[in-house]
C-alpha cells in the first residue's frame, strides 16, 4: 500500500469527514465521523451500546465466539456469507437460543440509523466501489429469489437471502458485545480484497486515552470517539485498537462482505472450481488474465480527492 495521510486534522470533534489518501491523492478510506449537526447522535450510540450490553446477557456464545483472532470479546455475525466449503451463498447460521434476541437487535431503529449513516458515507467517498458492492449483493439476492420461484434452489428449506438493512451494500454484520471490545492486530482476509468495510465504535470511554484505530500498514493511529464510523479496506490493511481504561466500556459493530460472494457472481453463480472445470483452454487463459488484473480493477473503483470535489461542485 502506498504511503498515506489523513487529509484534515479535525479529529477531536469528528463532525467532519476525513479521507485517508495515498501518495496519489486516491481515497483509500475515510474517517466518516458522526452526522454533522445531530445533537441526538450520542444518545443513538449509547442506546446501541445498551442494547448490545443487554443482549450479551441473553445470548449463548460458543468458546470460539468469546475469544478469537480479532480479540477477547464475544462476537456474533449476522447476514449473508459464502466460503468455507459452502456450495452456495447462505444466511449465516445461528444457535436456536440466540435467534429471537438477534432478530430484535437487527430490527432496532438505532442500528438502522447507524448503518444508514455508514452507507451514505461510503456512497459519497467511494461511489463506484459502493455501487459495485451494492450491485453484487443485489444480484445474489435476485438470483436466490429466482431459484426459489422456479423450484431450482439447491436447499429451499434455507432462509431466503435478504439485506440486513434496506440500503446497505454490505452482506454481513458482526456485533461485538464488549464489555471491552479492543481488537488485536489483524486483517479480515476473508472479505473482498479491495472492498471497504464500516467500523462503528460504541460505548463510554475517553477516546483521547484509548480506543484508537491503528492502521499498521499505513503508519496511522486515529482517534475513534464513541458513535463514530471509519471505513477502510479491512482485508488489505492490518488494524487493531488501543486499550481503553479498566472502568470504561466499548462495543462496536462492523459491516462487510465476503470475497466469496463476488467470486460467486463472477463465476456465473457457481463455485470457482465448477466454473473452471467447464472452461476450455482459451477461456481459462482469459480468466487467469482477468485475475492478474484484479488489483488494478479494484483500485479503479476508488476515487481521487479532486474527482470527488469536482463532482460535489457540480451538484
Amino acid at each position: 500500500m502506498p504511503t498515506s495521510s489523513i487529509h484534515t486534522t479535525n479529529s477531536s470533534t469528528y463532525s467532519t469527514s476525513m479521507p485517508i489518501l495515498d501518495s496519489n491523492d486516491l481515497v483509500i478510506g475515510v474517517c466518516a465521523g458522526q452526522p454533522r449537526g445531530d445533537g441526538l447522535w450520542d444518545a443513538v450510540q449509547l442506546d446501541a451500546s445498551d442494547r448490545l450490553e443487554e443482549a450479551r446477557g441473553l445470548l449463548h456464545f460458543q468458546k470460539k465466539e468469546l475469544k478469537h483472532r480479532r480479540g477477547a470479546f464475544p462476537a456474533l455475525a449476522v447476514g449473508i456469507s459464502h466460503g468455507g466449503g459452502q456450495t452456495h451463498p447462505r444466511v449465516l447460521a445461528q444457535d436456536e437460543k440466540n435467534k429471537s434476541t438477534l432478530n430484535r437487535l437487527m430490527e432496532e431503529n438505532t442500528f438502522h440509523r447507524i448503518s444508514g449513516f455508514a452507507t451514505g458515507a461510503f456512497a459519497r467517498w467511494a461511489p463506484r466501489l459502493y455501487r459495485y458492492q451494492y450491485d453484487c449483493l443485489s444480484k445474489i439476492i435476485a438470483h436466490d429469489e429466482t431459484l426459489r420461484k422456479t423450484n431450482k434452489h439447491p436447499a429451499p428449506q434455507e432462509k431466503e437471502l435478504l439485506r440486513n438493512w434496506p440500503r446497505t451494500p454490505w452482506a454481513a454484520t458482526s456485533l461485538n458485545f464488549g464489555r471491552r471490545t479492543v481488537c488485536y492486530k489483524h486483517a479480515d482476509f476473508g472479505n473482498l480484497a479491495f472492498g471497504w468495510c464500516a467500523i462503528t465504535a460504541l460505548g463510554e470511554y475517553d477516546y483521547k486515552k484509548g480506543g484508537h484505530l491503528i492502521l499498521w500498514d499505513l503508519g496511522l493511529i486515529i482517534e475513534f470517539p464513541p458513535g463514530s464510523t471509519i471505513l477502510i479496506p479491512s482485508s488489505a490493511i492490518h488494524h487493531s485498537n488501543v486499550r481503553i481504561q479498566s472502568d470504561e466500556r466499548r462495543y462496536s459493530f462492523t459491516q462487510y462482505s465476503s470475497g466469496g460472494l463476488f467470486r460467486w457472481v463472477d463465476n456465473g453463480y457457481q463455485k470457482s472450481v465448477d466454473n473452471l472445470g467447464a472452461m476450455d483452454l482459451a477461456e481459462k487463459a482469459k480468466l487467469l488474465s482477468d485475475l492478474s488484473n484484479q488489483l488494478e480493477y479494484g483500485l479503479s473503483l476508488y476515487s481521487t480527492l479532486e474527482e470527488l470535489e469536482s463532482a460535489l461542485q457540480k451538484l
